[in-house]
């Protein structure tokens, strides 16, 4: 699974802009088109919008995250999108044989899994538009021990979500980026899940959706 989790730096509070898992009593508007769906709700001085799409060329989907500043007073707002790699039939099947680490050269978590043919040449990749503010490997680490998806994550009780970089057990992949919103002003981040071939491969395939990411601004 993958959830989009945001938290108030000041407050300590952990929502979902989603309905789901941690969404808040307000109301939604999704609109959906072809190959992209859009989130809007708001609440507490603060719009929010999510975008979830696919890239036209390289195999990744891209959630844009937009949030608006309403209030009279500084927010310090941070994103954090959560991948449960599977690369598998299930993940009973793929429990401590996935290969998972944070990429500092490429600020991207990645995750492969030898074991299996369909997979034992592709990799699975976490990166965002920017280097991240915080990351996570391990998914113990980051959901705690034996905790659902729909709990506040441990590692958002924190300031960093995680601090191994490879994963004791099971793995997994989050991204933290923090942003900073004076009274009337916007923010947004943009997040990348895919997989491509090794290598040379990803490295391409991460410049190509950062390059898109600069000069192709976030759509109204």
């Amino acid at each position: 699974g993958e959830v989009l989790h945001l938290r108030d730096e000041d407050r300590n509070a952990v929502w979902t802009p989603a309905p789901g898992p941690l969404g808040l009593s307000r109301t939604h508007r999704i609109h959906h088109g072809w190959g992209r769906s859009v989130l809007e709700t708001r609440s507490d001085g603060l719009e929010e919008r999510v975008s979830w799409g696919l890239h036209p060329t390289l195999p990744a989907k891209i959630v844009g995250v937009r949030l608006r500043n309403t209030g009279s007073v500084t927010r310090r707002i941070s994103a954090t999108y959560f991948a449960d790699w599977v690369l598998g039939s299930h993940v009973s099947k793929t429990v401590g044989r996935l290969q998972v680490r944070f990429d500092r050269a490429l600020s991207a978590v990645v995750a492969r899994n030898p074991y299996l043919p369909k997979f034992s040449k592709a990799t699975a990749f976490l990166a965002a538009d920017r280097g991240p503010d915080g990351m996570a490997t391990d998914r113990d680490e980051f959901l705690g021990p034996n905790e659902p998806l729909d709990a506040v994550p441990e590692g958002l009780l924190r300031p960093a979500p995680g601090e191994r970089e490879v994963p004791r057990r099971q793995g997994c992949g989050a991204l933290k980026v923090n942003l900073t919103l004076g009274p009337g002003e916007s923010g947004e981040v943009r997040f990348y899940l895919g997989v491509v071939g090794e290598g040379a491969e990803l490295e391409r395939a991460l410049a190509g959706l950062r390059e898109r990411a600069e000069s192709d601004p976030a759509e109204e």
